[in-house]
């Protein structure tokens, strides 16, 4: 009897440091989004026409590594915890944090249009719009997860970020339209 009336000191501190992984792991891969954009945005600067082909490869590959790590992070929130109210707004500040390299490298990729068709034509073209596509549709997922673990305040104003994220994807993505 005694023995049950002491178990709960021994499982909260567990389960107490599970869920602060939960969350720190969240941050920590939010972090590593954002390092990666960082990478792409630079791998942009050095696309300038015709014979950048391999920095065009480079950022095919950043893409599609950034739409993996996207899908993992999306999985793992899905199996965290809800988050408290310090932890949303944690994890919120984070994804704001995010926004303005997200803005740069899809403000570049609308500026290297042309400099993408000189690299292939339509092929290229097509496949920067495929990718895109693929990394607005990794990126609304993994929005989706975190909002679903958020709490109701922060759960409330959650899609304004979203939709400015989507507009922002949807503006770059009709430039590659054919």
């Amino acid at each position: 009897m005694q023995f049950k009336t002491l178990l709960p000191f021994f499982v909260a501190p567990a389960i107490g440091h599970l869920l602060q992984r939960d969350v720190t792991g969240v941050v920590s891969t939010i972090s590593k989004i954002t390092d990666q954009l960082k990478t792409m945005n630079t791998t942009l600067d050095k696309i300038q026409g015709p014979n950048d082909a391999q920095a065009a490869v480079d950022f095919q590959n950043q893409a599609m590594e950034l739409q993996t790590e996207l899908q993992t992070a999306t999985d793992s929130v899905k199996n965290s915890t809800a988050f408290s109210d310090q932890d949303s707004s944690t994890i919120a500040y984070s994804v704001v944090g995010i926004t303005d390299v997200t803005y740069a490298v899809l403000g570049k990729v609308t500026a290297k249009r042309d400099v993408f068709d000189q690299l292939g034509g339509s092929a290229i073209t097509d496949f920067v719009r495929d990718e895109l596509q693929g990394l607005q549709n990794t990126t609304d997922a993994f929005a989706a997860a975190l909002t679903g673990k958020f709490v109701k305040t922060v759960q409330d104003v959650a899609p304004l970020l979203v939709s400015a994220l989507d507009f922002h994807f949807y503006q770059t993505i009709q430039v590659y339209v054919k």
